[in-house]
């Protein structure tokens, strides 16, 4: 899948969040989008769910503006790791399956789902063990660990083998340990060669990222300047010529 942002801007209230946002991220490529809280991360990622339109410029997949879809035709073909797990009640199968579309699922054997548990990690087998995919998850997934249920969502994106993947902060309210767990598992589902946009506070989440894209908030920003600081092809490029991922790393802790 081809993305393209052209000359994006969006507002919200009297507020500039995107200003003239051009980028492409290639069939395969997968990016890395770094910047500081409100410089508009997430914003890039609501646009292409349509949850949102841009004020001015176009999102353009394959060519063709987003708006010239059906929302339910783009989604099909994106899967979502996002921060909160979202769990529903009933069983580990109907959470996996929950972002399915209707007209797939027959196409999706257990067979299938477990292919893609085992290759996240081997302790949700364990987990599951006895009742299998049938297992209840509880009420908000209690039965489950905060990074089991995360895996089990990493799952509900893979199901679906998606073209474009969006990781939005899916390690952000984790602790140490549990971040590492579901680091192997996003590092497994951008390892099968599909787009990806990958955003996250935590810069050791885009460590394997082809490219890495920082924006600089509007406010930050003179009336000329552009809002993307820099593209570089690398996080130890991106740690090298730019002062905004630079001062993020070194806050953290993280030397690419």
């Amino acid at each position: 899948m081809l993305v393209e942002y052209k000359n994006v801007s969006v507002r919200y209230g009297c507020t500039d969040i995107l200003r003239d946002i051009s980028f492409t991220i290639e069939p395969g490529v997968s990016v890395g989008i770094v910047g500081r809280s409100g410089s508009g991360k997430s914003t890039l990622a609501r646009l292409l769910f349509r949850a949102m339109d841009p004020d001015s410029g176009a999102v353009h997949i394959n060519g063709i503006p987003l708006s010239h879809y059906q929302k339910n035709t783009v989604l099909r073909h994106i899967g979502a790791i996002l921060q909160r797990s979202d769990m529903i009640s009933g069983n580990a199968r109907e959470n996996i399956m929950f972002a399915t579309h209707k007209e797939d699922l027959d196409n999706v054997p257990d067979s299938s789902i477990w292919n893609i548990l085992d290759a996240l990690t081997p302790s949700l087998r364990e987990r599951l063990n006895g009742h299998g995919l049938d297992t209840l998850v509880g009420k908000h997934g209690l039965q489950l660990s905060d990074g089991q249920q995360q895996l089990i969502c990493i799952a509900r994106a893979l199901v679906k083998n998606p073209e474009f993947l969006i990781v939005d902060e899916a390690t952000a309210s984790l602790d140490a340990e549990t971040e590492m767990m579901v680091q192997q598992g996003i590092d497994t589902a951008l390892s099968r060669g599909r787009s990806a946009m990958v955003i996250a506070h935590r810069l050791s989440t885009q460590r394997n990222c082809d490219r890495i894209i920082v924006l600089k908030k509007v406010s930050e920003c003179e009336p000329e300047e552009p809002q993307i600081e820099m593209i570089c092809n690398s996080p130890r490029e991106a740690y090298e010529l730019s002062p905004t991922y630079r001062r993020l790393a070194q806050l953290q802790g993280f030397r690419p």
